[in-house]
């Protein structure tokens, strides 16, 4: 048996290769990277602006943080909602009129600005102006999930499935990361 060498272009092949499975071990590890990427981000902002001009986000209060409900709709409602609205009905609907063939830089150059858009959307919904590029860019990975795990399907209803069912698991993971440490230390504090 062939031992495969790890490094940074291994672990892109792996990802690269949604046939293969690992579907928890690769929605856990780009959600890890997305938490890691909006934590910097976040600082980053906090650092070059300001604290008191980056507003404070009103789902992260603690009184918000440990109503049963807030955390349930943070992680599995608000992914699931943003995930069919904004990723699997535009670009669901874009892989079903379009097709799979995406020989045609028209087609891909159509594919990348509905991408776009829909990452603009989700940073506006997400936060205020400060955020809507971290989110925006969290919000374009999402969207690039999406295709990624709905292209390898002959049957184009199934891939949107699968697809969606990937972009919600890492939706929903990557909310638990970042809120999970902030209920504990709030849960832990009253």
């Amino acid at each position: 048996m062939k031992r495969r060498r790890l490094g940074p272009l291994s672990l892109y092949r792996w990802l690269q290769e949604p046939a293969q499975g690992h579907f928890v071990a690769k929605c856990t590890l780009l959600a890890f990277a997305l938490a890691l990427y909006s934590a910097l981000a976040a600082y980053a902002s906090v650092l070059v602006l300001g604290a008191e001009k980056v507003q404070a986000n009103s789902a992260l209060r603690p009184d918000n943080l440990l109503v049963p409900w807030n955390i349930f709709a943070a992680l599995v409602v608000a992914p699931v909602w943003e995930e069919i609205v904004l990723r699997a009905l535009p670009l669901g609907s874009f892989l079903l009129c379009r097709g799979k063939d995406y020989n045609s830089l028209g087609k891909m150059f159509q594919l990348f600005l509905l991408l776009v858009v829909t990452s603009i959307g989700f940073g506006l919904l997400h936060s205020q102006v400060t955020g809507v590029l971290i989110q925006g860019v969290i919000g374009f990975v999402l969207g690039i999930v999406f295709l990624k795990w709905s292209m390898p399907e002959t049957n184009i209803w199934a891939g949107i499935s699968k697809g969606a069912v990937a972009a919600i698991a890492v939706h929903s993971l990557y909310n638990t990361i970042l809120l999970l440490p902030a209920i504990i230390l709030i849960a832990l504090q009253t």
